[in-house]
């Protein structure tokens, strides 16, 4: 096994330089860092700081989070309830091995059968065959909204660094309870959805690590 001995000492270089911002913050910086790159492994830590409000730990935290790439950090105030469960994701459903994947290809490919199917309709010449055709296009379009309909959104936090600016409600963090104890990587949500009629789905949050 391969042993990066250097690792130690650009952690120190990273320390360094945020000191010379966060002057006296020795503890809580090196605290940050080990948490935040720990995102990047399979067994992400979450971090709880507990002082006064006022005493400057948000700034500790946003010195330490601008040396992680923007697209990782996540740096949410005012969170209701469900908000992180809404995010944009990606439709997925569950294969044969119980993973989640994602529908877009199907999605491309049933498209794909559909076009070919309508330029049959213009190049063939018999009603037979045309109708045969259209009742393929139906089923293939009736895949499609099986497919979707069956489907959850994905909200992929994994590598993710959440940080929250003010102090998350109860209800949120027993949401996200499951998550961050590591007891589950995936967890389901289920909601109402009321656009276009009452009902139930799903969504899946994938795990990432949280700090405040």
């Amino acid at each position: 096994m391969h042993i990066d001995y250097g690792i130690e000492y650009k952690i120190e270089y990273c320390l360094e330089v945020i000191l010379k911002e966060a002057r006296k913050e020795d503890k809580l910086s090196y605290q940050l860092i080990i948490t935040m790159l720990s995102a990047y492994s399979n067994n992400p830590i979450n971090l709880l700081i507990n002082a006064p409000s006022g005493v400057g730990k948000n700034y500790v935290i946003n010195i330490v989070s601008s040396l992680f790439p923007k697209s990782d950090i996540l740096s949410l105030a005012g969170m209701t309830d469900k908000a992180l469960f809404h995010r944009s994701g990606t439709l997925v459903i569950k294969n044969e091995n119980g993973e989640y994947e994602s529908i877009e290809d199907k999605v491309v490919y049933i498209d794909k059968e559909i076009e070919e199917k309508e330029h049959e309709i213009t190049q063939s010449h018999g009603t037979n065959k045309k109708q045969a055709l259209r009742s393929l296009i139906t089923i293939l379009n009736q895949d499609k909204k099986n497919l979707v309909k069956d489907s959850r959104k994905l909200i992929d936090l994994s590598n993710k660094i959440i940080i929250f600016l003010d102090t998350p409600s109860q209800q949120l963090l027993s949401g996200l309870l499951p998550l961050l104890s590591h007891d589950k990587y995936e967890i389901e949500y289920e909601f109402t959805d009321t656009h276009n009629g009452i009902k139930t789905k799903n969504n899946v949050l994938r795990r990432s690590l949280l700090v405040r």
